[in-house]
């Protein structure tokens, strides 16, 4: 499966490398002590970063679920981590327990996990709450791949918290994120037919063309949709319930 970084919007994308550029920045000084800012780009999570994640696994912090650490070879985490004395430290426990807090670090940095360093973790299986994206940050000698999941761009307390709270401003509201979904009814399958299904088959729909959609967010109806294009791609025209 490919998750491709078109599902994000500019702004997202923005939000993004943002959100990473300064706990970044601010890693690299206090670990490498090199004052030249990393360049960062974003990728596609492909199908190659799937397998890779499937055999090798990534590093995260205890059960965090929006940034992990690609995992790479002993020689490549001292490289990184410890530029100027790199070459100097063996391969043993005492260079493992250095890299484990270096990765803990940048992580913690990243995410802003409360947690304790002692439980990072290899895991091979992860659960994407949002759409993934594979940060790769360059100092020049070197590169380290991240799995940022775009769920680190939510806030951490939900809306309706906020409003519960009386803390709801606009500043919150233009950095909360947000997933719409639209859902209108299919024909019945059999089991069989289902199980077949692949890649560009067509399911039909009883659902009228000329009739709206449901738009959720969660699971609350914010609006109806009326199918419609946009730079010459399909799209779904939003209207409150009123208006249709």
């Amino acid at each position: 499966m490919q998750y491709a970084l078109g599902f994000l919007t500019k702004k997202q994308k923005e939000q993004l490398i943002n959100k990473i550029n300064e706990p970044i920045y601010n890693w690299c000084q206090d670990w490498i002590e090199r004052e030249k800012k990393p360049t960062i780009f974003l990728k596609n999570f492909s199908d190659y970063y799937q397998s890779l994640v499937a055999n090798n696994g990534v590093f995260a912090i205890g059960e965090i679920n929006s940034v992990f650490f690609l995992v790479k070879s002993p020689n490549d985490f001292l490289k990184f981590f410890f530029r100027e004395i790199g070459s100097c430290l063996p391969l043993d426990n005492i260079s493992n327990f250095l890299i484990k807090n270096a990765i803990s670090d940048l992580l913690y940095k990243i995410d802003n996990n409360k947690k304790d360093i002692a439980e990072l973790k290899n895991i091979t299986d992860i659960k994407f709450l949002g759409i993934p994206v594979v940060i790769e940050i360059n100092l020049d000698f070197g590169s380290v791949e991240l799995i940022l999941d775009s769920n680190v761009l939510k806030n951490n307390k939900l809306l309706d918290q906020l409003v519960a709270d009386n803390i709801l401003n606009p500043v919150t509201i233009n950095n909360e994120v947000t997933s719409l979904s639209i859902s209108f009814p299919l024909d019945k399958l059999s089991i069989t037919d289902f199980l077949d299904l692949q890649v560009g088959d067509v399911i039909k729909s009883k659902h009228s063309i000329v009739d709206p959609f449901n738009v959720m967010s969660g699971d609350k109806e914010v609006a109806v949709g009326f199918l419609g294009q946009s730079e010459n791609q399909l799209a779904v025209l939003l209207r409150s319930k009123e208006e249709k």
